[in-house]
């Protein structure tokens, strides 16, 4: 029963496509940061993570558990343990020692100090999603869309016509580490030129505006689009916009 049980686990299979094929690192790393690991340890104030690291091959690393039955079944009832999602428990605690993700189970990882540190600031999410094929980026942003109620995007859209200097607007669904546990709706804008010195405050006035509108529960994020960013080229180049300006010559076209 307890195999059966640890053989669910769901990074199991993401760790062994990405050992195998590089493209999967990606689905690995989003999948791994939103992840709830088992480490031995005790919290000793609200803020404060008391952590054991064990030797392995002559260094200390942090042994981290993708599910309680693997942890259980190494250490049993030895040592009190904490379950924190993998993105909180980058945040507190100092990346100076690896991490071995699953110690004793196949298939395993070490995650490296220089590893850990982009995982916790993003990047090396962007790295990985330059290594996917265009076909597999198009897919997961498009995946990531369906999940976004089609009444918040008719309340997004009446947002965004007010705004003139608002060229086309793409979403999808993104998860950031530092932000939050689950992914969030983002969208992508293309504006005119002239305006991108004013871009904050420009998002900054459509934040506070979809924040009054009503009959949406969702808190949309609001990006400038900027080639030099992978997700972001991959937005314009792979997603239809779900919203573009109408301009005077479009609304005279529709009267030839």
């Amino acid at each position: 029963m307890l195999s059966d049980q640890m053989n669910l686990d769901p990074l199991d299979g993401l760790l062994s496509a990405a050992i195998e094929e590089s493209t999967g690192r990606y689905a690995f790393y989003l999948a791994f940061l939103e992840h709830e690991l088992v480490v031995i340890g005790t919290v000793s104030d609200e803020s404060t993570l008391q952590l054991k690291y064990v030797e392995m091959e002559g260094q200390l690393v942090l042994p981290v558990y993708s599910s309680w039955h693997k942890f259980h079944s190494v250490y049993g009832s030895k040592y009190a343990y904490i379950k924190i999602p993998a993105y909180l428990l980058l945040d507190a605690v100092e990346l100076n020692d690896p991490w071995v993700l699953n110690p004793g189970f196949v298939p395993s990882k070490m995650i490296i100090p220089e590893e850990l540190q982009t995982l916790k600031d993003g990047t090396i999410l962007d790295y990985c999603w330059e290594q996917l094929s265009e076909q597999d980026r198009k897919a997961m942003l498009e995946e990531r869309l369906t999940e976004i109620p089609e009444l918040s995007f008719q309340v997004l859209i009446k947002c965004l016509e007010s705004y003139p200097s608002i060229r086309k607007a793409y979403v999808t669904r993104i998860y950031r580490p530092s932000a939050s546990e689950q992914p969030f709706p983002l969208v992508g804008l293309e504006l005119d030129d002239s305006d991108r010195e004013t871009a904050s405050a420009l998002i900054a006035s459509i934040n506070a505006a979809v924040r009054e509108l009503p009959q949406t529960d969702h808190a949309f994020e609001f990006v400038v689009l900027d080639d030099a960013v992978p997700l972001a080229k991959s937005m314009k180049a792979q997603l239809q916009p779900v919203y573009v300006r109408k301009t005077i010559e479009d609304i005279r076209s529709m009267f030839r």
